[in-house]
């Protein structure tokens, strides 16, 4: 008989495995460091559209699940940037309150 539970743990671990391993090949391929702060904890970084179209990006693109497999699909196109979590947050912020004194 086989143990489903045992499987299932597997199927996870290897797919977190290749998740990770993509995830630093597409940073690594990006400088492998924060733009803004040169941070290089891999498990804080993340990749940031430069020019806030990550929204059109996904209505456009659906079926995208995973940014770093896209990335890689298409060959590690320009108009993406690392960033740490906390500098995207603040770019993120700032594009916000920019929105906001425009309508006031």
């Amino acid at each position: 008989m086989v143990n489903y539970k045992r499987y299932k743990e597997k199927i996870y671990l290897t797919a977190m495995e290749d998740y990770y391993r993509l995830k630093k090949l597409t940073l690594d391929r990006y400088g492998g460091k924060c733009t803004s702060c040169n941070l290089t904890d891999y498990r804080v970084l993340d990749i940031d559209h430069i020019f806030n179209i990550g929204g059109i990006h996904r209505k456009r693109d659906p079926k995208v699940k995973s940014i770093y497999r896209w990335l890689k699909n298409n060959n590690y196109p320009e108009g993406f940037q690392i960033l740490c979590a906390n500098c995207h947050r603040i770019k993120h912020t700032k594009v916000n309150i920019q929105r906001l004194r425009n309508v006031f």
